[in-house]
């Protein structure tokens, strides 16, 4: 029985398990704008719109503490912002591609389809923001068993406060930001970037998903999103499932055999 048991944990172990942890989702294939300034690169897009007295971007903590010093507040040069008691860790795009495309804008409602390594999760984190004004950002999940579900979050304006929650939380906080040509710098020390939870059904294979805005313009307010991260459950794969249960009658046979 000793035996049966070290061998059946042995089985366990080697099962394979697919996408476990937290799967950083590269958005580059839909990111449209260069939305965060940092040293050098001065071909910004605005992150919201001249028309409402705005025309600025984020920046990073370099270029902040370059131009201020240590009263500058920026984004983590990495774009790696840690896990928390809110998010399970998320990578922006900027940090990937500091000088190229690195934020989704919408001026519009979209929708934006996003293809993902198909797996079974249980959360997807968005960060995002809106700048003049507020807005909606709904997911449509896809699954493998072709059922669509939605979920919608409310997006802030990047000067809105409120309190921490599982589906909203402040992501960073107390930021600066800048003029999309870095002509004018605001010591601010308000600007946030947010998180949004949405829900997965872990039960099933989702495929991927389409970003959908509500309460977006051509002008304002326009959304920004900056990453996403999804948190992965452990599932067997069938075929390791199959060999260990093979494995399992085996020694289950072996065991009566030798009674």
């Amino acid at each position: 029985m000793k035996l049966l048991r070290v061998l059946l944990a042995g089985l366990c172990a080697s099962a394979s398990f697919a996408h476990a942890g937290v799967v950083q989702l590269n958005l580059a294939p839909v990111f449209n704008i260069d939305g965060v300034a940092n040293v050098g690169d001065l071909s910004q897009s605005p992150l919201d719109q001249p028309n409402a007295g705005g025309n600025f971007v984020y920046l990073t903590q370099s270029l902040a503490t370059s131009l201020v010093g240590a009263a500058g507040n920026g984004l983590i040069d990495s774009g790696l912002y840690a896990a928390n008691g809110f998010n399970p860790g998320i990578q922006l795009g900027y940090g990937l591609n500091p000088n190229g495309n690195n934020v989704l804008q919408f001026a519009g409602t979209g929708p934006v389809s996003f293809v993902m390594a198909a797996g079974h999760y249980s959360e997807i984190h968005v960060a995002a923001m809106t700048g003049g004004g507020n807005s909606f950002l709904t997911l449509n999940l896809h699954y493998a068993d072709g059922d669509q579900r939605t979920g919608t979050a409310f997006v802030n304006d990047w000067y809105n406060d409120f309190g921490d929650s599982a589906d909203t939380y402040f992501l960073v906080n107390s930021m600066d930001r800048i003029s999309a040509d870095q002509s004018v710098y605001e010591n601010a020390n308000d600007p946030a970037l947010f998180g949004h939870r949405f829900l997965v059904d872990s039960s099933r294979q989702l495929l991927g998903f389409d970003f959908i805005a509500d309460g977006t313009s051509q002008f304002e307010p326009r959304m920004n999103i900056f990453g996403a991260a999804a948190v992965s459950v452990d599932v067997p794969e069938p075929g390791s499932v199959a060999l260990m249960m093979i494995g399992v009658l085996g020694m289950l046979g072996y065991k009566r055999k030798k009674a």
